[in-house]
């Protein structure tokens, strides 16, 4: 057998690059998810770094900073500036993609969350749980987008 000429550690990644799709009126998205799909599919290691970061880090980190900090200093103008422009503003910092909806409608009922409760951590749970559905999903098969 010959040996590659590459160290495998240079070698090309073999998880595929976010895909890029035709939408709408000719117009190019981005998936950005579909990286954290292709890790949880990736095996254990990839799957519990994506589960880590996907499922329990960065709920964490953007339900304080979109509840936190940004419905509250919205809250101050009302309702309506409070859910539904944090909530928003939570989806297109996702990216405008296909994600955006489904982002939008995650920061809704995070967003009701939060102003029913009056504390950001019932909507770093249902975060949570809803990346960690995706990410299990994912590993099985099953990815949410297409």
């Amino acid at each position: 057998m010959a040996r590659s000429a590459v160290p495998s550690w240079r070698q090309p990644s073999k998880l595929p690059k976010a895909s890029w799709s035709r939408c709408g009126r000719g117009t190019a998205y981005n998936d950005p998810q579909s990286i954290l799909h292709a890790a949880a599919r990736g095996g254990p290691l990839p799957f519990l770094l994506s589960f880590l970061g996907g499922a329990i880090f960065t709920p964490f980190g953007e339900e304080i900073l979109f509840r936190g900090v940004v419905a509250n200093a919205l809250n101050c103008y009302g309702v309506f500036a409070g859910v539904v422009l944090s909530s928003i503003i939570f989806g297109i910092a996702h990216g405008v993609s296909v994600i955006l909806p489904v982002a939008i409608m995650v920061g809704l009922l995070s967003a009701i969350l939060f102003r029913a409760t009056g504390s950001v951590w019932p909507s770093v749970v249902l975060h949570c749980v809803y990346n960690a559905a995706n990410s299990i999903a994912s590993a099985f098969g099953f990815a949410p987008m297409p």
